[in-house]
């Protein structure tokens, strides 16, 4: 006796073409339905509105702060607008990423190798922090973070960057490969929303790539 499975009884992921597309497409107008719904996307419009000089009361220009008004019944009054919030937002921004990231490795084991590998770890990790520009990448994310309560960093293992270092048996290059590290805000994320923790099973990201 043979038993079929419905595509519902099936892991999404598990599909294959163009099930596997409708259901991705699914869970990501699942997603968006659920920020217009819940009132997310109008709360995180309304801080980036405020952020970038917007006014909240009225569909003007978001950069409304950078310019001067006249007022008055002869226009003899200027007016400006002080984006205090930004300023607000900036300092917060500042406090949080004032002291510089400090990440270290710790050996589970005892042994000299152990020990050695964990001063190859840290200097990896100060390298990537510093002069491959993870930093400014952390500092975008803490700012998406004040500005709608999370930011996201993206660090997959990239193969097709650094330096070649070698030729494959179709002469093609091979690379060394690096970290290619990005920042999100949370429109780019999709995910499960029906979840009480943070321990997500599955996320899609929305990232722009080259063609």
């Amino acid at each position: 006796r043979t038993m079929i499975m419905s595509n519902e009884e099936v892991y999404f992921a598990n599909l294959e073409d163009e099930e596997l597309v409708d259901a991705l497409r699914g869970k990501i107008d699942k997603y968006y339905d659920y920020l217009d719904t819940s009132g997310l996307y109008a709360v995180w419009a309304r801080s980036y509105l405020a952020y970038y000089g917007g006014d909240l009361n009225s569909q003007t220009n978001i950069f409304e702060s950078s310019k001067l008004t006249k007022n008055g019944k002869a226009g003899q009054i200027t007016k400006v607008k002080i984006n205090n919030y930004r300023n607000l937002v900036k300092h917060a921004i500042t406090l949080a990423t004032a002291n510089k990231t400090s990440l270290t490795c710790v050996a589970m084991n005892t042994d000299q190798k152990s020990a050695a590998q964990t001063i190859l770890g840290d200097s990896l990790l100060d390298y990537y922090l510093t002069t491959n520009k993870v930093g400014s990448q952390l500092r975008m994310a803490v700012e998406y973070g004040c500005l709608t309560g999370e930011g996201w960093i993206h660090a997959p293992w990239e193969p097709k960057k650094g330096n070649i270092h070698d030729v494959d048996d179709k002469k093609q290059p091979v690379y060394e490969g690096d970290l290619d590290v990005t920042y999100h805000a949370p429109l780019d994320v999709v995910r499960e929303t029906s979840l009480k923790s943070p321990e997500f099973p599955w996320l899609m990201l929305r990232k722009e790539v080259n063609k």
